[in-house]
């Protein structure tokens, strides 16, 4: 590979290190020489625009729907999912917790909505 790409710089810095451990390469923090190839390291976060959820939340829609959801939800306790659909992104495992939840606390029965969206797995990376 041309360039190998990561969410944090300490992800990155771990792969160096292993590199450098483990195949006992030249390490640089631009990233690995390896069999006279030279391999770039990037470090690209993965987050929202703050932006534009504060522009977003101001708008007559977003603020008729936190009304509705308010008035539908009164008085619960919500729960909030946002999870992509691959399988190991532990989907399942929430619901069995929220289950294993109602079995040990039952007080809670029809005291808390959990709203669990579930996003698309990506089929292509850009």
């Amino acid at each position: 590979a041309d360039l190998v790409g990561f969410h944090t710089y300490d992800y990155a810095r771990h792969f160096l290190s292993a590199c450098s451990r483990v195949l006992e390469v030249e390490c640089s923090p631009r990233g690995v020489d390896y069999n006279n190839h030279f391999m770039s390291l990037g470090v690209f976060p993965i987050g929202i625009d703050p932006e534009h959820v504060s522009r977003a939340i101001n708008t007559k829609f977003v603020q008729a729907r936190i009304k509705e959801l308010r008035e539908t939800f009164a008085g619960r306790k919500i729960l909030l999912g946002v999870d992509r659909l691959d399988y190991i992104k532990g989907m399942p495992h929430k619901l069995l917790g929220l289950e294993l939840f109602f079995t040990r606390y039952p007080e809670w029965h029809g005291k808390v909505t959990l709203i669990q969206v579930g996003v698309p797995s990506r089929t292509e990376v850009p």
